[in-house]
């Protein structure tokens, strides 16, 4: 009689231990699984990927040097100067250009940054030159210039209306002109970069805020610039961009 109840409880048992073996290699294949790309996701990380590799592509055009001396009688400092290239498929700012000189042992013996006269924002393809201050240069051999840039930049660029260059009574170059904000929003700190060229070769870059200490440009609004610069620089052509920011 014993018996006839046994068998059932054993049943009863078994079928427990079926049942929690089966749950527990039942929860662990969505672990396994979730941890494996579908094709489709992995392609798509790809993309992206690659998409934020361009959005920050810069390049150097040109770089030359240029002894203070031929700008100003007083200055014995060196100058790196040339063009950058937004060579991506977005729009970047906070650009850095680095110069290093080294020696013949390819020692670095003096490094400096730019000097700030470059634009806030440029688009693709857009230009933008720099200009590099080497106070009390060393003797060296060689030098090479790096540029950096970020996307996701706050600047905006504003339109060049018009721009004219002459010489005031004491000889020095002077460039003005008018600007205008195209964007939908409200530009702060808006600036111009005048650079002169001879031949392909950067020889001059200055960066100089809106007359009348104008601060902010509203949608549409227009703003006029003149830029005092040096009087001794040999140049073919000029060129002017303006840019400032969105806060």
């Amino acid at each position: 009689m014993a018996k006839k109840w046994l068998l059932p409880i054993l049943g009863i048992i078994g079928a427990v231990i079926v049942a929690v073996i089966f749950i527990g290699t039942g929860s662990e294949k969505p672990s396994s699984s979730s941890e494996k790309q579908s094709p489709e996701t992995k392609s798509a990380d790809n993309r992206n990927g690659k998409e934020e590799e361009e959005k920050a592509k810069i390049e150097v055009l040109s770089q030359n040097t240029l002894s203070g001396k031929e700008v100003y009688e007083w200055d014995d400092s060196l100058y790196v100067m040339g063009e950058v290239k937004n060579t991506g498929s977005s729009e970047i700012g906070s650009i850095i250009i680095t110069a290093k000189f080294l020696d013949k042992s390819g020692v670095v013996v003096a490094s400096g940054e730019s000097g700030g006269v470059e634009a806030e924002v440029l688009k693709p393809g857009e230009v933008t030159p720099y200009r590099i201050r080497i106070e009390n240069p060393p003797k060296y051999e060689t030098y090479n210039v790096d540029a950096s840039a970020q996307s996701g930049t706050s600047g905006l660029s504003l339109a060049v209306l018009s721009k004219s260059v002459r010489n005031d009574e004491s000889g020095h170059l002077i460039v003005s002109g008018e600007v205008q904000n195209l964007n939908e929003k409200k530009v702060s700190s808006p600036s111009v970069t005048v650079w002169f060229l001879k031949g392909d070769k950067v020889v001059w870059a200055e960066r100089t805020s809106l007359s009348g200490n104008l601060t902010e440009l509203n949608k549409n609004q227009r703003g006029s610039f003149e830029a005092n610069l040096v009087n001794k620089v040999n140049y073919d052509t000029y060129k002017v961009q303006s840019s400032g920011y969105s806060w």
